[in-house]
């Protein structure tokens, strides 16, 4: 699963950035990839000027697509003349959730004993 973050210009208006960014979807879909979030997180003041824009509307993707394309997705935003700058990312979870699958992993490893192993582990309380 990957992430892309774009900025569009804040000079367009909704209908217009919606157009754009239903495009860029069609961009990911055109290489296969499957959308699984769009986010629009509104227009911000960018910290400098790019391309004579002082304020952009920020998106945010979350998609799925073969590794190989990526550098394809990559080349055809590149050529965007309707984004400013873009990020595209591998999701990577959070540690705390990794920690949690490895607990559940071990537990379960912990559960899973034979039924030979139990009755040799009965034999031996019961022995005592």
């Amino acid at each position: 699963m990957y992430e892309l973050l774009y900025i569009i210009p804040a000079k367009f208006t909704e209908k217009e950035m919606e157009l754009i960014i239903e495009k860029t979807n069609e961009l990911i879909k055109k290489h296969d990839g499957e959308i699984i979030s769009t986010e629009n997180l509104n227009k911000k003041k960018l910290a400098y000027p790019i391309k004579q824009s002082v304020r952009g509307c920020y998106v945010f993707n979350c998609f799925n697509l073969d590794p190989q394309k990526i550098r394809e997705l990559n080349k055809d935003l590149k050529i965007e003349p309707d984004i400013l700058r873009f990020l595209i990312t591998k999701f990577i979870e959070d540690k705390e959730s990794l920690k949690k699958k490895k607990k559940t992993k071990k537990q379960d490893q912990k559960k899973k004993i034979s039924s030979e192993d139990l009755d040799k582990k009965l034999e031996k309380i019961l022995e005592n």
